[in-house]
């Protein structure tokens, strides 16, 4: 991400090489849901040997066991750092990927709303990803910068109608997703980081 800092734009021509990997790594799955005997088996809220981190959330439909490895978490991390800073420095060259990458980090930007995961807690995927502050602090920067990256290239573009109808489906989907942030967030740093993403997106949208 340094060299892509450095480089700007002239960094476009090694994304098709960069790119695939890091997308695989801000993807992976870094938790599941897992039966109360596997949990038994993992040592409930201890780690086994490959890393695995087993506990349990309490549901209406009764106890959840989630395992969480977090020897993928590091990796996953960096990759959504990775690919916001990416988006931050390349701007509208980065179009190509806004589509993948947002499908990835939108659903990071948000806690599950209260009621959402039962009595309050987290579902099983947003237990995941969105529990952790450095994947919602990351994917939360980066939604700016796509629209950014969006906007300058859709404004370029022939067909004006079909592109302004493009970026504003997009502006009201990250909206969305940032003011869920806003409800949801419990670190006041990421509620500042999520209230000036918001500005920044509308800004980059007009």
């Amino acid at each position: 991400s340094r060299i892509g800092k450095c480089l700007g734009k002239d960094f476009a021509p090694f994304l098709p090489l960069v790119m695939p990997p890091l997308l695989e790594a801000a993807a992976q799955a870094i938790s599941s849901t897992i039966t109360e005997a596997q949990a038994t088996e993992l040592s409930e809220g201890g780690q086994d040997e490959e890393g695995t981190l087993c506990f349990c959330v309490q549901t209406e439909e009764g106890d959840t066991f989630i395992a969480v490895r977090t020897a993928a978490i590091d990796d996953k991390i960096t990759a959504c750092q990775m690919l916001a800073s990416f988006a931050e420095d390349l701007k509208d060259v980065f179009f190509p990927y806004v589509e993948p990458v947002m499908a990835i980090l939108a659903p990071m930007v948000a806690r599950e709303e209260q009621g959402a995961g039962g009595a309050g807690g987290p579902g099983p995927l947003v237990s995941g990803a969105a529990m952790h502050d450095d994947l919602r602090s990351a994917a939360i920067a980066a939604m700016p910068s796509l629209m950014v990256a969006a906007t300058r290239h859709l404004t370029r573009q022939a067909d004006q109608a079909t592109a302004q109808k493009a970026i504003t489906d997009m502006l009201q989907f990250v909206l969305a997703r940032l003011m869920a942030a806003l409800r949801t967030e419990e670190e006041l740093e990421l509620v500042m980081t999520a209230a000036q993403a918001i500005q920044q997106t509308v800004e980059a949208a007009s």
